[in-house]
C-alpha cells in the first residue's frame, strides 16, 4: 500500500516539475521574444532616424542648389573629363558657407606629441632623475 502511494506521489511531483518546466519554457520563449520585438522596433527606429536626417541634408542642398541627381553628376564628370582633356580648367563647384565656416583653427584637433604632454611631477621615479 505505501509503495502504491510513494508511486503515486512521485507521479504527481514528476507531473508538477514537468509543468513548472513548461511553464519556465513558456515564459523564457516570450522573453525571447520581446526582447526579439524590442530589438528590431529599436532597429527601425534607428533606420528610420537616419533616413530622415538623410532626407533634411538633401533638403538643406536643394535649397542651397547644390543638389545633382545621379544623372545631373555623371553629366558633370563627364564634361569635366571632355574640357579638362581639351585643356580647359574647370573651376570646382563651390562649397557652402558651413565648409568654410567649420574650418577655423580654434574648432579644429590637433596632435598632442609627447614632448607637449605634462610630466608628472609627483612620480618617485621622476623625482629621482632629477635629484641625481
Amino acid at each position: 500500500m505505501d509503495l502504491i502511494r510513494q508511486r503515486q506521489k512521485d507521479r504527481e511531483n514528476a507531473e508538477l516539475e514537468a509543468e513548472t518546466e513548461a511553464k519556465r519554457m513558456q515564459r523564457l520563449q516570450e522573453e525571447d521574444d520581446r526582447k526579439q520585438e524590442e530589438k528590431l522596433r529599436l532597429e527601425q527606429a534607428y533606420r528610420d532616424k537616419r533616413k530622415e536626417k538623410e532626407r533634411k541634408r538633401i533638403q538643406r542642398i536643394r535649397e542651397e542648389g547644390l543638389y545633382l541627381t545621379k544623372e545631373q553628376r555623371k553629366k558633370y564628370q563627364r564634361a569635366q573629363i571632355q574640357l579638362g582633356a581639351a585643356g580647359i580648367e574647370v573651376p570646382t563647384r563651390h562649397t557652402t558657407q558651413l565648409t568654410t565656416v567649420n574650418t577655423n583653427e580654434s574648432g579644429r584637433k590637433r596632435i598632442l606629441y609627447e614632448d607637449q604632454r605634462k610630466a608628472n611631477r609627483t612620480c618617485m621615479f621622476f623625482n629621482l632623475f632629477l635629484i641625481s
